[in-house]
């Protein structure tokens, strides 16, 4: 079974893609599963599910959370972290618990890296499509020294990135729940190719005309 665990849709500040689109090209690409995981928002993952259900995709609402210490993601979802500002990360890793979510740290070496910060979450992002080769290479080598499982993610912002980085493993799931325990229990193998640096700076321009809007 193949995911994409880290995609953003039109409610990221530098994002245009329409949750539809997103579950179309998964369908397409034959992926099991997608987390749409906005920055600061669960919209596109409640308005993506319906979409997953019409293409028989599980999708799992997420969050990309802006705090002190760099972004992390939160996965299974019920409800938006609130978030003004940057939170404190801990607290926000706390308060993906309370909603019984994963906590996945994103590309890693993006931000400082503490033994505290790499202790309070599930699983880290050791590939990234949007990362260079280095920062993935040491991303895993940190998983490995952590003991934490890694995944594989796109950071898509735009549709056709959308698998571009994914998690793979041999057992199918058929719900949310499934999924959830599959990622805690099951091997994972994180796999993909690297999104060309040039598609960063569309998305950076979005984020500048979104900001203006």
């Amino acid at each position: 079974m193949k995911m994409d665990l880290h995609i953003h849709s039109k409610y990221s500040s530098d994002s245009l893609s329409e949750p539809k689109s997103i579950l179309e090209y998964a369908k397409r690409i034959e992926f099991g599963a997608i987390a749409i995981t906005d920055h600061n928002s669960i919209k596109g993952g409640i308005e993506g599910k319906k979409f997953g259900r019409q293409n028989n995709i599980i999708v799992v609402v997420g969050s990309e959370i802006d705090t002190d210490l760099g972004e992390v993601v939160g996965l299974f979802l019920n409800e938006k972290i609130e978030n003004k500002g940057e939170m404190d990360f801990f607290e926000a890793c706390d308060q993906i618990r309370e909603q019984s979510g994963l906590v996945v740290l994103p590309h890693p070496l993006k931000n400082r890296i503490t033994s505290e910060k790499m202790n309070a979450v599930e699983l880290i992002e050791v590939f990234n499509a949007r990362r260079t080769r280095r920062e993935n290479e040491g991303a895993r080598k940190l998983a490995k020294e952590y003991g934490k499982k890694g995944v594989g993610c796109s950071d898509a912002h735009f549709v056709f990135e959308v698998g571009k980085g994914y998690t793979e493993m041999k057992k199918e799931c058929c719900d949310e729940e499934e999924l959830m325990k599959a990622l805690k229990k099951e091997r994972l193998y994180a796999e993909g190719k690297g999104t060309p640096f040039i598609f960063h700076l569309p998305s950076a321009a979005i984020g500048l005309l979104k900001s203006k809007w």
